[in-house]
């Protein structure tokens, strides 16, 4: 693990104790991707610790926020980061977990709402300390996705201490801690096989403070990070495509089978000559 890493868990750890119990042992921000790899060091020094997908189309992102009825997140931001040069699409369908690993999520998010493309380095606002995907050589697209202050979904942390590669579908046990699951089928366009995308998400943490009988309830940027949690190393996301199967449409098909037939009765014929 790397400085930089280990300096970031570090003051996410430090972010969380402002947070409920269940914080202590869960990031304030995750990114997840529905029947990924968990990419360790040894596998990918580049990009490690990271969910992995190849694909053609689409995948599932979670983003799993730690709320509680003292804590919310606001102007989550997620950031999609790429080689300058390249000119990826990505289009956000609101989703839920669909009960998926067990974890129940009754509210669907709203739609994402585009912020702008910067400099990976250069992005406004952004605690994301440069590292193998944040660097001036990456260009960064911005989706604002709104509030976390939800806590009517089981929330766990989905780093896994086990090879998740030979489990298929893996998802951590489902646990007493609650929070918010944004869910979106993610549609991509404009990569070339080999192409990758690299996500992280960030927002500004903000405690619940009220003192006194009747008081009126306020919102304090935590302490912790300067206010604003990000989804530490160890929790992000990649997306990587790959060659797309041609799959022959009927018409094309009874072409190919006729064809093949027809080569059958032309080798017959030539046996029986």
């Amino acid at each position: 693990m790397t400085l930089n890493r280990i300096s970031a868990m570090a003051g996410a750890a430090a972010f969380a104790l402002t947070t409920a119990t269940s914080a202590m042992a869960i990031p304030n921000l995750q990114l997840f991707i529905e029947g990924a790899d968990y990419e360790t060091a040894a596998e990918n020094p580049g990009d490690p610790e990271t969910w992995a997908k190849l694909g053609t189309t689409s995948f599932r992102l979670w983003v799993i926020a730690d709320t509680s009825s003292t804590y919310r997140i606001r102007d989550v931001s997620f950031v999609a980061s790429y080689a300058n040069g390249l000119t990826p699409t990505l289009a956000f369908a609101p989703s839920t977990t669909l009960g998926a690993g067990g974890f129940t999520d009754p509210s669907a998010p709203a739609a994402t709402s585009y912020t702008g493309q910067y400099a990976a380095n250069t992005i406004p606002g952004s605690p994301l300390s440069p590292h193998g995907m944040i660097t001036a050589s990456r260009t960064a697209d911005i989706w604002n996705l709104g509030m976390f202050n939800l806590t009517d979904s089981p929330i766990a942390d989905f780093q896994p201490s086990i090879n998740v590669e030979a489990i298929d579908n893996w998802f951590p046990a489902v646990g007493s801690a609650t929070g918010q699951i944004n869910v979106y089928d993610v549609i991509v366009g404009g990569l070339l096989p080999g192409q990758q995308v690299h996500f992280d998400v960030y927002g500004i943490g903000e405690s619940f403070g009220c003192s006194g009988r009747g008081c009126t309830p306020v919102w304090a940027i935590a302490n912790g990070e300067n206010g604003t949690p990000n989804a530490p190393y160890s929790h992000d996301a990649r997306w990587q495509q790959i060659a797309a199967v041609d799959v022959p449409t009927p018409g094309t098909a009874a072409l190919l089978l006729g064809g093949l037939g027809g080569l059958g009765l032309f080798s017959r014929r030539r046996k029986a000559a």
